[in-house]
């Protein structure tokens, strides 16, 4: 039996690490597009997608980060 030599094994520990780096990526864009999908209006200074209950002003939707200027 000769087992696996190092350089298998660190191939394989990169591919799982590259793996688990994507699940996670894929799982971040999922919730973003989740988030997104409730957005029924966007901010009229920078253009951010939100939602309308949200912002202050409904005639003037702003995001959270342009009503902090």
């Amino acid at each position: 039996m000769g087992g696996f030599s190092e350089e298998e094994i660190a191939a394989e520990l990169r591919r799982r690490s590259n793996e688990m780096a994507q699940i996670e990526i894929d799982r971040a864009n999922k919730s973003r597009q989740d988030e997104l999908s409730r957005c029924d209006t966007v901010c009229l200074h920078c253009g951010t997608p939100v939602v309308s209950y949200l912002t202050t002003d409904p005639e003037n939707p702003l995001c959270d980060v342009c009503l902090g200027d």
